[in-house]
């Protein structure tokens, strides 16, 4: 759902799922074969678990974690947030630029809507704390908890994000 990752990814743009930044995943099975990296801070990846979905890393395990007024916060990370201007997004909309650990992206809520609360929580071993950048309308580790390893197939790059890098 491209909705998870507004307004780093938006509607019809293109977006790569690579399994190579983690490991090699064998996806007529569903199971990686061989994992010699795990998802880092502020990566987008996408999850097939009870459902197939896309977010954010915020935290990793080990990290203690919540969410509260509709900000997140963690123990372990020095989190910040910086309002955006929001003339081109949608109206009744709130953007703002979440930093963790130096490492920024834009965020979105919809005014006055009073998001989930989620109460503080250790996570354990092996897992990671994923959330939307769309805060709003899409259900992420708020509602499903923390994350399995094994549960993330891969990570998203965004086709304008790889064009640049590969120097097209």
């Amino acid at each position: 759902d491209s909705a998870a990752a507004y307004p780093s990814i938006k509607r019809k743009q293109w977006v790569l799922i690579a399994h190579w930044p983690y490991g090699v995943y064998f996806w007529p099975g569903g199971f990686w074969l061989y994992q010699w990296a795990e998802p880092q801070l502020s990566d987008v990846v996408y999850v097939s678990a009870e459902m197939a979905w896309i977010g954010r890393v915020v935290a990793v395990a080990g990290d203690t974690v919540g969410y509260k007024s509709n900000a997140f916060w963690s123990k372990q990370r020095n989190v910040t947030v910086l309002a955006m201007p929001a003339k081109t997004y949608l109206p009744m909309s709130v953007v703002q630029k979440e930093c963790i650990d130096g490492s920024c992206y834009p965020i979105w809520h919809l005014a006055n809507i009073q998001e989930q609360e989620v109460l503080p929580t250790m996570l354990p071993p092996g897992t990671v704390y994923l959330l939307a950048d769309n805060r709003s309308l899409v259900a992420d580790s708020r509602v499903w908890g923390a994350v399995a390893l094994p549960h993330i197939i891969g990570r998203l790059y965004c086709w304008s994000d790889l064009r640049s890098g590969l120097g097209l």
